[in-house]
């Protein structure tokens, strides 16, 4: 398995509302595949606690941050 294809995602149409033979009345939803999701949510949880250990960003760097 290489890096491309654990990168790699399904988008499927995903009715909303009215007309339901109407591709226009659908939105895209990603199937992320439980191999690239995994070790993303790990590598992220690591990373973000180093830089909070570790005082890297500063305070007007909140935006997707988490208590800030």
């Amino acid at each position: 398995m290489n890096h491309n294809s654990v990168q790699e995602e399904v988008v499927k149409p995903l009715y909303e509302k009215g007309d339901k033979t109407s591709v226009t009345n659908c939105g895209p939803i990603s199937l992320l595949m439980v191999f690239s999701k995994v070790p993303k949510t790990a590598m992220h949880r690591t990373l973000n606690q180093h830089l909070r250990t570790n005082d890297i960003l500063v305070t007007g760097q909140y935006s997707f941050r988490k208590g800030i």
